[in-house]
């Protein structure tokens, strides 16, 4: 590693240039159809404020329309004899069937076209998830004349328009991400049409992963060595878990990672008290916006933000400096607790919206219905889902078991059912070298790193069990907050090794 280094320090403006295009390149190719259930939770309202001016009370909400609800970017399917929801025998047409549209039909008479035709709704009935409605027509109607489906306008008895899009409320998260994008697309409404805004704020929120990620290489470099921060790039760069949430303006992944960034440079001036003072304040800001965003995998990214001031206390402890483990001991207990504190303000806030304005209610009213059924607390009995039971009555370990056979590749192709050796490999070598008397491979930081990363995943793992037992397709991702990338920098350096020897043997 030691010529790897010396190349990269020589070229380090190059090398992270080209560290942060390639991110950005690889993240543009993410699966669109993944966690698109949750993404719609932002862009459905922004969706129904630009068509109809429709909002929600929650800053999160789930579209629902005439033409459908929206939890996915998929066209609604239609009967072979149906074109983009008329029937092309009758006078009829299909919306969506759904929570809204059948309480719009118990007050709608009549339908209005795009031209301002109006035609009587003479009866309606449910066919799975659409509803057929029969409209007063001597011909059948088509989109071409009539218009698209969600441009068609009911009215009542009265003669009144009724609403043709609702926003379903989501109140588990308070959706800071929803307020920002919704307010930051109301002017860019006038000139581009939804899809071309979400994809907009799609290229900020992979762009400014890549921008983190690539920080987090460099100073992970400058920290220990650029082998390792090699890995964490290679990681970073193809895991399908990174790749996929990059764009997600739900899940904003860059916030995830933000707080390791602050965590990762303030341990370089751990000795300086207004360094770490400043990292505490940027730690509290860091995590209560990533908690007015979602307090998913808030465990792992609090320990992750405090890991690399803990392994300096470890690393140091062990070279006997204890001034140097006080300092350190104080950052990372300081960034816990301003972790803490940002997540306390967080849910205070959301508390206060959850309870119009009562913050004990709401706060009340989170733990009962979104705190007991995620972690540990829920009676199963309490509970008519099946899986949400299942999740509460299975034990830690069977959860955490779910999560050694990734179901994709783990990163750099490598295939997800050998994870389990990946995960045991530097046990396995440091055992064997120790038995047989060997020299360490690495020293106490690389080991420290390998022991506390595995702590930061598996404590959301175990503290949000039940959340754990239901996302398992997503929840692998945890493993990508520093465990792999020490897994793959130890087995690289050990496959150095033997590739030495081998080659030196070979010589003799």
């Amino acid at each position: 590693m030691s010529k790897l280094n010396a190349w990269i320090e020589k070229r380090q403006k190059l090398c992270f240039t080209l560290v942060f295009i390639l991110l950005v390149g690889a993240y543009l190719g993410y699966d669109r159809s993944f966690q698109a259930d949750s993404e719609t939770l932002v862009t459905g309202p922004i969706r129904a404020e630009i068509e109809s001016a429709v909002k929600g009370n929650y800053n999160l909400g789930r579209y629902l329309g005439i033409a459908g609800i929206m939890q996915d970017y998929r066209d609604t399917r239609y009967a072979e004899d149906w074109d983009k929801g008329y029937s092309a025998k009758e006078p009829a047409i299909a919306i969506s069937n759904n929570e809204f549209t059948r309480e719009l039909l118990e007050k709608a008479v009549a339908l209005v076209d795009i031209q301002g035709q109006r035609y009587e709704i003479i009866g309606y009935h449910i066919v799975a998830n659409l509803t057929r409605l029969d409209v007063k027509s001597e011909t059948p109607l088509n989109a071409a004349q009539n218009g698209e489906i969600a441009e068609l306008k009911f009215i009542d008895k009265d003669g009144n328009y009724l609403p043709t899009i609702k926003i379903r409320d989501y109140k588990s998260q308070y959706g800071m991400q929803g307020q920002v994008f919704t307010t930051l697309a109301q002017p860019m409404a006038k000139y581009l049409n939804w899809k071309q805004i979400r994809n907009i704020f799609r290229s900020v929120c992979l762009v400014a992963l890549a921008v983190v990620l690539t920080l987090i290489c460099y100073y992970v470099g400058r920290k220990y060595n650029w082998g390792l921060a090699l890995c964490y790039w290679l990681t970073f760069l193809t895991s399908p878990w990174i790749i996929n949430f990059a764009p997600n303006l739900y899940w904003v992944e860059f916030t995830w990672f933000i707080p390791m960034l602050i965590g990762l440079v303030a341990s370089l001036h751990s000795e300086s008290f207004s360094g770490r003072l400043l990292a505490y304040g940027l730690m509290m800001v860091a995590i209560g916006i990533k908690c007015l965003c979602g307090y998913e995998y808030v465990s792992t990214i609090i320990l992750g933000a405090a890991l690399f001031p803990l392994v300096d206390v470890a690393a140091r402890w062990r070279q006997g400096d204890k001034r140097l483990v006080v300092n350190s001991g104080k950052l990372a207990i300081g960034l816990c607790l301003a972790g803490v504190m940002g997540f306390v303000l967080a849910i205070t806030l959301h508390g206060f919206y959850r309870g119009e304005g009562d913050i004990m209610l709401g706060l009340s009213d989170i733990y009962e219905h979104d705190v007991l059924r995620r972690t540990w607390g829920g009676d199963p009995h309490n509970f008519s889902n099946s899986i949400t039971v299942a999740s509460l009555q299975a034990s830690a370990l069977s959860v955490l078991a779910k999560y050694f056979i990734l179901k994709t590749s783990i990163a750099l192709d490598i295939p997800g059912v050998l994870f389990p050796f990946l995960a045991v490999a530097p046990l396995i070598i440091w055992h064997y070298r120790k038995r047989h008397r060997q020299t360490q491979m690495w020293g106490t930081e690389i080991f420290a790193l390998y022991g506390l990363s595995f702590i930061a995943t598996v404590s959301w793992l175990t503290l949000a069990k039940a959340h754990s037992y239901v996302h398992t397709h997503m929840n692998y991702v945890l493993w990508y907050f520093g465990f792999v990338q020490v897994c793959l920098y130890c087995l690289l350096i050990w496959l150095k090794e033997v590739a030495g020897k081998l080659r030196t043997e070979k010589e003799l």
